[in-house]
């Protein structure tokens, strides 16, 4: 289980040093909403659940703005393993 969300946050960590591209899927304002819905989950929830901020995850769901590389690990993460997620903030 750690180990999934360490080899997540290296590839946040490569990407931002454009030394990898993103290959795998691109939450876009439809997966975004529908990762959420998947885990009956009101904006608000998801938000404090996964360290999001609520305006951030508005503006995701508007398709006002997209999530950035890192933020694309941690949406595929969650699909993959949300239990990971909040495993490792409740540990910060």
């Amino acid at each position: 289980m750690g180990e999934n969300l360490v080899q997540a946050l290296n590839e946040a960590i490569a990407h931002k040093k454009g030394e990898l591209k993103l290959k795998q899927k691109i939450f876009n304002t439809e997966s975004v909403h529908d990762l959420r819905e998947k885990y009956k989950l009101s904006q608000g929830e998801f938000a404090r659940l996964f360290g999001v901020s609520l305006r951030t995850l508005q503006q995701w769901e508007q398709g006002r703005t997209y999530p950035s590389g890192a933020a694309q690990v941690l949406l595929k993460v969650i699909a993959h393993n949300p239990a990971i997620v909040m495993e490792a903030i409740e540990r910060i």
